[in-house]
């Protein structure tokens, strides 16, 4: 990230800030400002006017003001061309070296990102599936041991390279090891409650302790010969008599351990935060409560001052004496497995299970080894900006927050809190950082005078404070975006009634069948460059008279809703909104209809008439746009299939390119299940020799005993349901009827379930296959859910055809995703009903 973002990305960019506490910032006068609604036929109403804004007075700036932080970049990416995966890492003293340990034990040099200074060990296919899995380096930075998920400790000497020692110690894994800080023990664990400590160098063992903390993870020498070790609970033990020297912690499964470099403080884990704990003085110093889960990976900074604590997927930076978020590294497509700060150069090193190690610093830090930032500031913004574009504006998980802020959500792109102060302070608080950083309040605010919208650069803020109880209010701020609704195009089939309209909201009414507004916005919006998509691993019900259309647009999901409009049966409500994507790669221009789902990773199938080659130039240029980063050998280039990997920031994409019989190119992005595309393959033929098919046991949907008095059902081929209505009927009579008639069937209940007034769960068994019925009560009626792999599907349903949505006409034919046979789909749902 750019220093153009210090504050926009962490609004700490406080040498802004810091000696600004005059109260005269806004020359005395109290922003006035006009304030309109958007009625139904789109024109203002009478302004109203928005209360004074009150300036931060100097005592509240002092109060307020965090210290500055300059974010971290990334600076290297080291990475060899032999493929292996990371699972420990640890910096040397020097501050220049760091090891990593997994497949391989390799030693790195600051000075090159692609030839490692030495490898130490380099497991083979005769080792199987034996790793490295626990690394420590010793205090003086001599020597440093290993160990292995067979059992196996080893030691090299840091100076000539020679091995100290290998030794056998346990018949499983070495879950941990920890070197003492006066480096003259080691501690190590396996699948017991057991810690062994060996003497140094010889590794002879000195004494074998029972903890009474179970299912032990994680040691951490507190002091010399004072061990913390974490699992069930923390218990901290004298490693010289092997008794217990204190309970740290009773909650259950906070494995966080880390002691700072001076020995002055010591972090561990509780339920849902981390305890900061003076060594000295044996007394907890302070907690951090909100964010953590007790669980992370943490690590102080060389100086002590601050703590990374990684999760997985997310490395937070925090400022531990004021227990605050100062920077959040974002990740996905492989775990950050380890994290370490390399003393002296005070650079961070984020280790993924990939065999990528990543180093972070400060752009001055960088220098002074020799290392600059990879990834330039964006020249321009796209409408609707990326999420990456977003969070060069500014990231709300780290806005300053008011003391004694209790945080409910904390996202880059929403922030949601309960704070202790009236509401006109909060609003003087958000002004003063907001301002400070760029952002101006919007000549046109909302007309709700609780809140309050900025903007910077075409992009737009919301903050909401309302009343919280207890003295208390409640804070909601979200990132809109750079993108006015309003210039979305609009149904034109037919005329159309706005209802209401703003940047943020649209809302109009269309006079046409449900069909003509489905295909007609799905054309409208494709032109306009809005690329229509369906839900990649979830569930897709619908509703017979309402569609939901999701488009995708610089990985922001345009949600457009068709809903009918009560005072009049033939009309119907359209509305946009917009929500940005966590995680999304760029799509071609020619795909149609594709496949999508980037709320954690992005996770792509489209299809396009582009060659290999030309899919592949398209993704290098545009992933290069938006700040990705060819991988070391990243691109596997063959004649029938290619795979294109990707690096930014903490982030990893692989995308996939075959060549379809069509002479199409299929890209493949993520884990796929139960997509369209893999629902439109034919079956896979069956080899001659093949054993023959035994007889398929179950009931076929088609003849399914229906027991209600209409004798109708609704089916659902896709999810393979059936759901019946029993008008009128409590639920125990609902079960009593159907057990009786499949169990008529020879089916048997199994004598397990769920009978109650609200809730029904019972499941039936016939040679080793089942089915479940699941009900509920609505309305006085027994609504009765059937699913499980004991239904079959095979015949056809006993239903007339009717109207469905184009994602699920796909699925219900078979099709691929393609946006090409929309004339068909219409064409055929034109045809429904007539005689």
């Amino acid at each position: 990230m750019k220093c153009l973002t210090l504050f926009a990305l962490s609004l700490s960019c406080l040498a802004l800030v810091v000696g600004c506490g005059s109260p005269a910032e806004s020359d005395g006068e109290p922003a006035k400002s006009a304030v309109g609604t958007t009625a139904a036929n789109g024109n203002s109403a009478p302004a109203a006017v928005a209360p004074a804004a009150v300036a931060a007075t100097a005592e509240q700036i002092a109060l307020w003001t965090p210290t500055v932080f300059e974010p971290l970049e990334l600076l290297g990416i080291y990475e060899w061309e032999k493929t292996s995966f990371t699972w420990r890492i640890a910096a040397l003293p020097d501050g220049k070296h760091f090891i990593v340990a997994g497949s391989r034990v390799i030693l790195w040099s600051l000075d090159d990102t692609k030839t490692p200074a030495h490898v130490f060990l380099e497991l083979t296919s005769d080792d199987g599936d034996r790793h490295q899995q626990a690394l420590a380096v010793a205090p003086d930075g001599q020597w440093f041991a290993v160990g292995d998920s067979e059992g196996t400790l080893r030691a090299w000497n840091l100076a000539d390279k020679s091995e100290i020692a290998t030794k056998q110690l346990y018949t499983n894994d070495i879950q941990d090891l920890t070197i003492s800080p006066d480096g003259k023990e080691i501690a190590t664990i396996s699948y017991d409650n057991e810690v062994t400590i060996w003497s140094v160098p010889e590794f002879n063992e000195k004494k074998k302790f029972e903890v009474t903390t179970k299912f032990v993870k994680q040691l951490e020498y507190v002091a010399p010969q004072v061990l913390a070790v974490a699992g069930e609970t923390i218990s901290a033990w004298n490693t010289s008599t092997g008794k217990l020297d204190r309970e740290l912690s009773a909650d259950r499964y906070s494995t966080a351990l880390a002691r700072s470099p001076d020995g002055m403080k010591f972090v561990f884990g509780g339920d849902e935060k981390l305890v900061i704990w003076n060594i000295q003085n044996g007394k907890a110093e302070a907690e951090i409560t909100q964010e953590v889960s007790g669980r992370e990976q943490i690590v102080f900074s060389p100086d002590g001052k601050f703590l990374a604590a990684n999760s997985g997927g997310t490395v937070q930076l925090w400022n531990l004496a004021e227990r605050r978020i100062t920077q959040v590294i974002e990740g996905y497509g492989w775990a950050i497995v380890d994290v370490c700060w390399l003393p002296e150069t005070n650079l961070l090193a984020i280790a993924s299970e990939i065999g990528v190690t990543r180093i972070w610093a400060t752009a001055q830090q960088g220098a002074a080894v020799g290392l600059t930032p990879l990834h330039p500031a964006l020249a321009k913004y796209d409408v609707p900006a990326t999420p990456l574009q977003m969070h060069e504006v500014i990231n709300l998980r780290v806005l300053p927050r008011l003391p004694g802020s209790e945080m409910s959500i904390a996202g880059g792109g929403n922030l949601s809190c309960i704070v202790p102060v009236s509401a006109e302070e909060a609003k003087t608080f958000y002004r003063h950082f907001l301002n400070k950083a760029g952002w101006q309040e919007s000549a046109t605010p909302s007309p709700n005078p609780m809140m309050l919208v900025f903007e910077k650069d075409g992009f737009r803020i919301t903050a909401s404070f309302y009343d919280a109880g207890d003295g208390k209010i409640n804070v909601m701020i979200n990132h809109g975006g750079n993108l006015d609704l309003r210039e979305i195009p609009k149904f034109d089939a037919a005329p159309v009634e706005i209802v209401y309209e703003n940047e943020d909201t649209v809302s109009y009414r269309a006079k046409a069948d449900l069909l003509t507004l489905e295909t007609g916005l799905l054309r409208l919006l494709h032109k306009a460059g809005w690329i229509p998509y369906t839900r990649l691993n979830t569930s897709h019900s619908e509703q017979t008279d309402a569609r939901d259309l999701d488009f995708l647009k610089n990985g922001t999901t345009l949600k457009v809703s068709v809903r009918k409009f009560p005072d009049d049966r033939d009309s119907y409500t359209i509305s946009y909104s917009l929500f940005p994507n966590t995680a999304s790669v760029p799509v071609l221009p020619d795909a149609g209809y594709v496949e999508f789902d980037g709320s954690t990773d992005p996770k792509l199938i489209a299809t396009t008439g582009m060659s290999l080659e030309e899919a592949r130039d398209f993704y290098d240029k545009e992933m290069a746009r938006e700040g990705w980063i060819i991988r070391l050998g990243g691109h596997t280039m063959k004649e029938e299939y290619a795979w294109l990997s990707y690096l930014r920031d903490q982030s990893n994409v692989v995308i996939g390119l075959t060549k379809l019989e069509n002479g199409k190119t299929l890209v493949r992005v993520g884990e796929s299940n139960g997509s369209l595309w893999e629902g439109s393959l034919p079956p896979e033929e069956e080899e001659e020799g093949d054993e023959e098919e035994t007889e398929i046991v179950g009931i076929e949907a088609a003849d399914f005993p229906i027991l209600n008095a209409s004798k109708t059902a609704k089916y659902d081929p896709l999810e393979k349901t059936i759901e019946v209505q029993i008008d009128g009927s409590t639920l125990a009579n609902a079960a009593e009827i159907y057990t009786k008639a499949i169990e008529a069937l020879g089916w048997k209940h199994d004598g397990r379930g769920i009978r109650g007034e609200d809730y029904t769960f019972l499941t039936y068994e016939k040679d080793d296959v089942d089915f479940s019925l699941r009900a509920h009560s609505k309305d006085g009626n027994a609504l009765v859910n059937f699913g499980g792999d004991g239904l079959l599907w095979t015949k056809p349903l006993p239903v007339a055809k009717e109207v469905v949505s184009f994602e699920r006409w796909l699925r219900l034919n078979k099709l691929p995703p393609d946006l090409s046979l929309l004339d068909r789909y219409e064409a055929e749902m034109r045809a429904v009903g007539k005689p």
